[in-house]
């Protein structure tokens, strides 16, 4: 997966992909698979990754496109997911 620990997971609404991050102190990193497949479809690292510490939890947007990410420094961060399998 090329994640160090996978640290949480969630699905798409429809199970078409699958969100897998690692958000430990200092580290902010989303990989998206496609179900299908298997194939990774999204690699994202939030950043400045000094500032942020850490991913609490995410959540999918109804249409699979977006994703919101909860951050321990109590910030929300939206991110674009490019493949939505439409």
């Amino acid at each position: 997966m090329g994640l160090s620990r996978v640290e949480g997971f969630s699905w798409t609404l429809d199970g078409s992909a699958i969100c897998v991050w690692e958000g430990s102190q200092g580290t902010c990193r989303l990989q998206v698979y496609r179900v299908a497949t298997g194939k990774m479809i999204g690699n994202f690292e939030l950043s400045p990754v000094g500032v942020m510490s850490g991913i609490k939890t995410m959540a999918w947007a109804r249409s699979g496109q977006f994703l919101a990410v909860s951050c321990s420094d109590d910030k929300v961060r939206v991110v674009k997911n490019a493949d939505t399998g439409n």
